[in-house]
């Protein structure tokens, strides 16, 4: 459904392969340091007459910063397409993950520097095994061709996740001896649950002199989603551990009642968007749309339960200049409405999270269309921004009213018949503008850099026999980042390189060499809360061949 509860800015767009008619069968593996696997399976084809399928399988040992790790991950996703008569079209598409990996807290800062620890040191306890995680969704759509330009869209899905197991905690602060951190033991269960229905219809038609394509629908949605967690006890059963030099072993702690919470949302939504083309070179849209949100928010610890319902309209405008058939300029505004899930340290469940957006930028096509490029200004404000409590890592906090200014750029596509390229910058500006905390205001939000860059080329050529082969290498750059809300310590900026290969030896085989992190640069990923921070994988050699059959 149109736009609706999402972030100002934009909203990212995921497509899964879709079933083809034509028979297409691959096999990947992927081999690499830090105990990496990877194997899958992709195949489609017709089942009969109209009916076509995809099923797509991974299995993966994940990469892991320390070998006293194991990340495990196993995706089954299956899709089929009926193609009921020349106007109707029913697809089903479903996931299943299987997940189970530890709960990596990751390292801690030591009077302010993000990597006084080596990456591949471990703070938990590998004897208290990993986390399951399950993921299980389903879509159905069916598309129909009304006829005289008009179309209509239904779907469905329905979501069950679950997190569950054991884990060990880090808490509070380093005590005075810089190196002695208190820990805790843990287990939870966060199940969830979401089911959601949306329909849409979309016409193409003229009306006074000018073309327009008129999209309108509703949504509804519902989502349940339970907190279970259970702690040792801090004061009686310390848990620590020597950061500098851990030893491990340490017996299990007593288990008992730390969250016990129940989150239920439901929401409706409706929309109506009209695009119109003014001329051959002008286009307006503009469309609103209107939600109502209701949360039930229980926590049985405390015996407490809080109600809240919010309603709004939100609404969006852009206008579009095509100078050339290669290249457009545009300028948009839009507010949002997202609800939040959860509660904070007091257990006052959130107020939904509101926002408005500016932007202007270009679009540009090369004519052979094998380059294009993109250049935005943006000036975002966001209200009951969600970010991890500075005391308490278990909780978040809303910072009452974020400002992010900024532009981006990327360009992308090849140069000639044996170069290409890709390459993007961001600067952003971001900082918090109100809250009833005055020690948030001002500081910029944890995790957020104020210049990012990419750059990534590749040389490609044929091979006498008929093959390709292609070298390439690229770089990221992340800047400088705060790594809490109350700017209490920095992550640093870094840079990491990748140095890519491969060889195409014929239509179905495909072997290629990957070398990330080349110069095996430590750097800080993101922070979690006042005192932890998750560090990047090291150099890692992945080999991988792909055969089409």
């Amino acid at each position: 459904a149109l736009y609706g509860s999402s972030e100002p800015g934009g909203t990212l767009n995921v497509v899964t392969k879709k079933p083809q008619f034509t028979p297409s069968h691959s096999a990947g593996l992927q081999i690499g340091g830090l105990g990496f696997r990877r194997a899958t399976l992709d195949t489609t084809g017709a089942l009969g007459a109209g009916v076509a399928y995809r099923l797509n399988v991974a299995a993966e040992d994940g990469a892991s910063r320390t070998s006293l790790l194991d990340n495990r991950k196993y995706v089954i996703a299956p899709a089929l397409t009926w193609v009921i008569d020349a106007n109707t079209v029913l697809q089903y598409e479903a996931e299943f993950i299987r997940i189970r990996t530890p709960l990596d807290r990751g390292l801690v800062q030591i009077n302010g520097d993000a990597l006084a620890l080596p990456r591949d040191r471990y703070l938990g306890e590998a004897s208290r095994g990993n986390l399951r995680v399950t993921g299980d969704t389903h879509q159905l759509a069916l598309d129909r061709e009304l006829g005289a330009g008009w179309r209509a869209r239904v779907g469905a899905s329905y979501r069950e996740t679950e997190l569950e197991g054991d884990a060990v905690d880090l808490t509070g602060a380093l005590r005075a001896d810089g190196r002695t951190l208190t820990r805790r033991d843990s287990w939870r269960s966060l199940p969830a649950r979401d089911v959601s229905v949306q329909a849409e219809v979309e016409g193409r038609f003229r009306a006074a002199g000018v073309g327009h394509t008129l999209l309108a629908g509703l949504e509804s949605w519902r989502l349940a989603m339970g907190q279970d967690i259970l702690y040792s006890n801090l004061a009686t059963q310390p848990f620590a551990i020597d950061v500098q030099a851990p030893v491990y072993g340490q017996p299990r702690g007593i288990l008992r009642p730390g969250f016990a919470t129940d989150d239920r949302q439901r929401a409706t939504g409706v929309f109506v968007q009209d695009q119109v083309d003014l001329t051959t070179r002008w286009k307006l849209l503009a469309g609103v749309r209107f939600d109502r949100f209701h949360q039930d928010f229980q926590d049985f610890l405390a015996g407490t339960r809080q109600t809240q319902s919010h309603s709004a309209a939100t609404p969006r405008v852009g206008l579009t200049y095509l100078p050339t058939p290669d290249s457009s300029l545009y300028v948009s505004a839009g507010r949002s409405f997202r609800p939040n899930a959860g509660a904070d340290e007091s257990g006052t469940a959130f107020a939904p999270q509101k926002g408005q957006a500016l932007e202007a930028g270009a679009k540009w096509q090369s004519p052979d269309q094998r380059l294009n490029g993109a250049l935005a200004v943006f000036d975002i404000q966001k209200t009951n921004v969600l970010t991890r409590s500075p005391t308490n890592v278990n909780f978040n906090i809303a910072a009452g009213e974020v400002r992010s200014r900024g532009l981006e750029a990327d360009v992308a596509g090849r140069l000639d018949a044996h170069w290409r390229l890709t390459a993007n910058f961001a600067y952003t500006d971001a900082e918090v503008t109100r809250d009833n905390n005055p020690a948030l205001v001002g500081k910029r939000p944890a995790n957020i850099p104020r210049v990012s860059a990419g750059l990534f080329a590749i040389r490609e050529d044929r091979l006498a026999d008929g093959g390709r082969w292609g070298v390439g290498g690229g770089l990221v750059h992340v800047g400088e980042r705060t790594g809490t809300a109350t700017d209490t310590y920095r992550l640093p900026a870094y840079t990491t390189v990748r140095l890519t290969a491969y060889w195409q030896l014929d239509p179905r085989t495909r072997l290629g060499l990957d070398l990330h992190n080349a110069f095996d640069k430590h750097y800080a990923l993101a922070s979690w809360g006042a005192l932890t921070v998750i560090p990047g994988l090291g150099r890692q050699l992945v080999a991988s061949v792909q055969v089409r059959f």
